[in-house]
């Protein structure tokens, strides 16, 4: 039993990083759906904007805390093109069920380095005040939500939306 929880507490110390998961109808990062008891789920009809549940902080706060966090880890950012997240909040504001975009400027497929992918993925996650949703202000229910990234020439130089 002691062997089983040393191993835990081991497993624990390393960060692990989210894989990729490569479905036919796209790339998926930690594709756990957590809903929660009593939160409706309306499986993608439910976009933020027809809500007013655009993250509280405006885009260029979340980008100059973008670039604060990838220089804190040290990540290198390089080319141009877009990363989007695209996944669900639930109704305890919790983000899971993450979808990966990748293009160039020219919205033609593009793979970044996978270094650049888990830390914004990592940024990502790190927001944590996305706004609960209740439908008719009484059916707490999960909605779909994106960030992305714009990279030009190795700098992060917008957040949408």
């Amino acid at each position: 039993m002691n062997r089983y929880i040393l191993l835990l507490l081991l497993l624990s110390a390393f960060t692990a990083q989210a894989q990729i998961f490569v479905r036919p109808d796209g790339e998926y990062m930690d594709t756990t759906l957590n809903l929660r008891k009593n939160c409706f789920d309306m499986k993608g009809e439910a976009y933020y904007y027809s809500f007013d549940a655009k993250y509280p902080q405006s885009s260029t706060t979340i980008q100059k805390n973008a670039i604060a966090f990838l220089n804190q880890k040290n990540t290198k950012l390089a080319g141009s093109g877009y990363v989007t997240f695209q996944f669900r909040v639930n109704c305890e504001g919790e983000m899971s069920y993450v979808k990966l975009m990748q293009i160039d400027e020219k919205y033609k497929p593009k793979k970044f380095k996978e270094e650049v992918v888990q830390s914004l993925y990592e940024f990502t996650k790190s927001l944590k005040d996305w706004k609960r949703v209740k439908y008719k202000n009484t059916i707490p229910f999960s909605y779909t939500a994106f960030i992305s990234y714009k990279i030009h020439h190795g700098q992060i130089v917008a957040i949408i939306p």
